[in-house]
């Protein structure tokens, strides 16, 4: 979403009065201490981050992550203006999980926004877009967002690539997805959850005790099939891939971390090896 100044209907009086107002009176705004009613302040708060003076501009951006939940919460809520919404969704830390859910519950918070979140929440917040079906249908670039998102639920992803392919909706920024599309259909326990559910979640964990999945370290931005002596790996059967529905196994050698990698390269089926080769964290090295 192109994010630009609020004019007309979209920007209130008081609002169009603090910015065209000294700088001091700005700054007083962007820190909370305004006596504007809350949802005109989250309004000023996105107007002033393009103001002309550079210190009301970076005061006025990183006001959403600083601002406490007591001043933006019931706002949040409000019908505010898209671009306002967009705005506060992108710098609202993960951690500031009832600050996002009202973004997410809000209706007027537009399709671009639900897909910027839909990269970056956690596993809570993305449970939460899942169930949104009729927006899933209506933008299918929300529907890739949560397939490449780590923290997204494998089961959750397969309800959501059943729906569209039950309605007939292409995603061309999935790999393979009518291969999975086709095995999706033709499994009635597709979207059911699974023991996948438990894997994909320690195959993201890079480093943790209970998990110990690839942990890599001393990275230098290349992949390699084989993993070095260096980098920590645990038996392939701590993942049981065999097990896997292909669809699972497509994802997890897309979004999978090095050692899921070195394994499914290596798969008899050739979608679920060459997805290896088209994962993002494949580079040119």
């Amino acid at each position: 979403m192109k994010l630009e100044p609020l004019a007309g209907p979209d920007l209130p009086m008081s609002v169009a009065a603090l910015a065209g107002g000294a700088t001091a009176a700005k700054m007083m705004a962007v820190r909370g201490m305004s006596p504007m009613r809350a949802a005109e302040f989250l309004v000023a708060v996105y107007q002033l981050s393009f103001d002309a003076d550079a210190g009301v501009k970076a005061a006025a951006e990183a006001a959403p992550a600083t601002l406490p939940d007591k001043i933006v919460l019931g706002p949040l809520g409000d019908p505010l203006p898209p671009q306002v919404l967009h705005f506060f969704a992108e710098r609202l830390p993960v951690s500031r999980r009832q600050a996002i859910e009202k973004i997410l519950f809000n209706r007027t918070t537009s399709d671009e926004t639900f897909v910027a979140l839909g990269k970056r929440l956690d596993e809570g917040g993305l449970e939460i877009i899942f169930q949104n079906e009729v927006r899933l249908l209506r933008c299918p670039a929300l529907v890739e967002a949560l397939y490449f998102n780590k923290h997204a639920r494998m089961s959750s992803v397969s309800r959501a690539l059943e729906l569209c392919a039950r309605n007939g909706i292409k995603l061309d920024g999935i790999p393979a997805f009518s291969d999975i599309a086709e095995a999706i259909m033709s499994d009635p326990n597709a979207a059911v959850p699974t023991a996948a559910d438990e894997a994909f979640a320690a195959a993201m964990t890079e480093s943790s005790g209970s998990a110990p999945i690839a942990v890599e370290t001393g990275s230098t931005g290349s992949e390699e099939a084989d993993p070095p002596e260096h980098k920590k790996k645990v038996s392939s059967s701590f993942i049981k891939f065999d097990e896997l529905k292909i669809f699972e196994k497509i994802r997890l050698a897309t979004v999978g971390n090095a050692y899921c990698r070195s394994v499914l390269i290596r798969d008899s089926n050739r979608l679920v090896s060459m997805s290896v080769v088209r994962s993002p964290a494949i580079t040119d090295g």
